[in-house]
């Protein structure tokens, strides 16, 4: 069944040849590999315990995508809502992502003790996903991505100092940057251990796939390098590439690569423009995303907020607020600047 709040379809092709296309009998989500994806699902992370009645609030306006991570700690109130609401399972296009941490750091927890458990390290996808969905409740997923291209504390601390400094403020974002530079040049040294890493990680996914536990699988924070760098080890590439998207950080190379070679991209972290002085809408922003036929994953604990979002992509931008958007590029990572993870060429 589709719904017809929202008024925009985007088709990446499996050939993936040039841009999305629109098109307009069906209106709600987007096919990657021919498989459909809600051009707008709910996020949760941060909001943890919150998730339950907004995942409620989302569904009941309209919403039929659920996105999560075993990282959020989201997924039993999430399969709470999913228990309790009307809509049926089959409508309901539920995301969640493993294989977060480093194995080296799975001293820092125990096996289900989440956020830093065993089960959420690279290498663990299989018994990852399978404590994903037994705190959902759930069966299967509709998609599961690998979270980070990380593969080793240095790679994940440092990919993590644009978060530290341009959201938290804890530092300057020249000092975030020369750290980056000069840390990078180490990381170089790593790059057959993230290459055989990344590697097994997307076996055990593509074999999840094959056992049902997951209908189509992903990645998250991959970059270019990361993406050309599967080239070399599988046939089959990712469905989804989430990735943190917006005007400040509009990702052309990214989306560009993944339309030729028929990647869906999904985007979060709009909200940092708000940051900026001339705060724009989200309203405004979640249609700047999608007009370019990428999914987005907005995340909201309040009802009112979760129904505005859902409605703002039924209007296209007009000229001037394109103009207007366009005015708050910034071309610099907010969240993972996942381009200092080197990987093989």
């Amino acid at each position: 069944k589709m719904f017809s709040i929202v008024t925009r379809f985007a088709l990446a092709s499996a050939a993936g040849a040039g841009a999305a296309t629109f098109l307009p009998e069906d209106k709600r989500k987007v096919v990657a590999k021919e498989y459909p994806i809600p051009i707008m699902s709910l996020g949760t992370a941060v909001i943890k315990e919150k998730s339950e009645q907004a995942v409620l609030d989302a569904l009941e306006c309209g919403y039929r995508g659920i996105d999560t991570a075993l990282l959020y700690q989201s997924h039993v109130p999430v399969g709470k809502a999913l228990a309790k609401t009307t809509v049926p399972r089959s409508e309901i296009f539920v995301t969640t992502k493993v294989g977060f941490f480093p194995s080296e750091t799975c001293f820092l927890g125990q096996p289900g003790n989440l956020p830093f458990c065993t089960e959420n390290a690279k290498g663990n996808e299989r018994s990852g996903l399978e404590l994903s969905l037994k705190e959902l409740g759930l069966d299967y997923v509709d998609l599961c991505l690998i979270h980070t291209p990380a593969t080793t504390p240095s790679e994940i601390w440092t990919a993590f100092l644009p978060h530290y400094a341009g959201l938290m403020k804890k530092v300057p974002f020249w000092v975030c940057d020369a750290s980056m530079s000069v840390i990078s040049i180490f990381l170089r040294l790593g790059v057959d251990h993230g290459f055989e890493t990344r590697k097994k990680s997307w076996e055990n996914m593509l074999q999840l796939k094959k056992e049902g536990k997951c209908k189509a699988v992903g990645v998250s924070n991959y970059e270019v390098a990361h993406l050309e760098e599967m080239l070399l080890y599988t046939n089959e590439l990712p469905s989804v590439n989430q990735i943190e998207m917006h005007p400040r950080y509009p990702r052309t190379d990214v989306i560009k690569w993944c339309r030729e070679h028929g990647v869906a991209v999904t985007a979060y972290g709009h909200h940092v423009c708000f940051e900026h002085q001339k705060k724009p809408s989200s309203e405004l922003l979640l249609k700047w995303i999608t007009e370019q036929g990428v999914t987005v994953v907005p995340r909201s604990q309040d009802a009112a907020h979760i129904k505005s979002n859902f409605e703002a992509v039924a209007t296209n931008l007009t000229n001037e607020e394109r103009i207007s958007l366009a005015n708050l590029f910034a071309d610099r990572a907010y969240y993972w600047n996942t381009k200092v993870i080197p990987a093989r060429a």
